[in-house]
């Protein structure tokens, strides 16, 4: 009778089914990370935190946010390396040029770890809107926690929180534009 290692290959086999199934468990919970919904401390209801921040053109002077009171903003975090950064921002300034006469403010706040070049990626998108500098969100970063690209809020005309997004939005849809002119004072309303 020959004695065998049978347990032994039993176990070497099962090494790498073991191995794959960490590594798809791994894999699961890595794609449920990235698209969970992100987390904000500011919530919908909320006075959004008040700021000041310098203007990314020179000669510009800095912008408080609750310098906006008075009509809706829309308040945009954004990293200007970010894949996806220029449409992205021709999309908000069609958004601007429509409504900005009718008391809509844009702002956009950058979170790039240094303000070189975004002038220059104002310019070259046709910005018309207020565009400030956030290196690494550095100020806002206490009450608005750590913004992501993009991230935004949509404010009412007292500063009071009414929508959040934590990601890339489509600004020409027909649900965002009724909120937008739902707080702007329309001709014929």
């Amino acid at each position: 009778m020959q004695k065998g290692n049978g347990g032994g290959a039993r176990l070497g086999a099962l090494v790498p089914i073991a191995v794959a199934v960490a590594v798809a468990a791994a894999v699961v919970v890595g794609y449920l990370y990235l698209h969970a919904p992100r987390a904000t401390r500011v919530r919908v209801g909320d006075m959004a935190p008040d700021f000041t921040l310098p203007a990314v053109v020179p000669g510009d002077p800095p912008v408080r946010l609750s310098g906006r009171r008075g009509g809706p903003t829309l308040l945009v975090f954004f990293d200007s390396r970010e894949e996806g950064s220029n449409p992205y921002f021709l999309s908000l300034q069609r958004l601007h040029a429509k409504y900005f006469r009718y008391g809509l403010s844009v702002l956009a706040v950058a979170i790039d770890p240094t303000a070189d070049g975004l002038a220059k990626f104002a310019e070259s998108n046709g910005v018309t809107f207020a565009v400030l500098t956030d290196p690494f969100a550095a100020v806002v970063h206490k009450s608005y926690g750590t913004p992501r690209d993009p991230e935004a809020y949509f404010l009412d005309r007292d500063g009071r929180v009414l929508a959040v997004y934590t990601q890339r939005v489509d600004w020409n849809t027909t649900s965002f534009h009724k909120l937008v002119e739902q707080n702007l004072q329309l001709p014929g309303r």
